[in-house]
């Protein structure tokens, strides 16, 4: 059987997983964090990465814990708007 490695437990590295089992290579993950934790951040998964989802067969899954943005903002650490989008593609 044909194995890979890969490095880091992060939305990638199990999408990357997901989809290498479905190709049946047996895939082995590895992660520093000794736990799963919050750490206050969100995360954004723009219409390439819903393809990929959409591909492996996690796409509603994923859809069904998510809440959708008309735009996105990015803020200095002082709050000062430095780039607003609006776009229907992230509804």
């Amino acid at each position: 059987m044909t194995r890979a490695l890969i490095i880091g437990a992060g939305p990638a590295g199990l999408t990357t997983a997901i989809a290498l089992r479905q190709a049946g290579i047996e895939p082995a993950i590895f992660e520093r964090a000794g736990a799963v934790r919050e750490v206050g951040s969100g995360l954004t998964l723009w219409p390439n990465a819903f393809q990929a989802l959409t591909h492996i067969g996690a796409a509603e899954a994923v859809r069904g814990v998510c809440l959708p943005l008309d735009g996105i903002a990015i803020s200095s650490w002082r709050g000062a708007s430095q780039l607003r989008i609006r776009s229907h593609l992230f509804t």
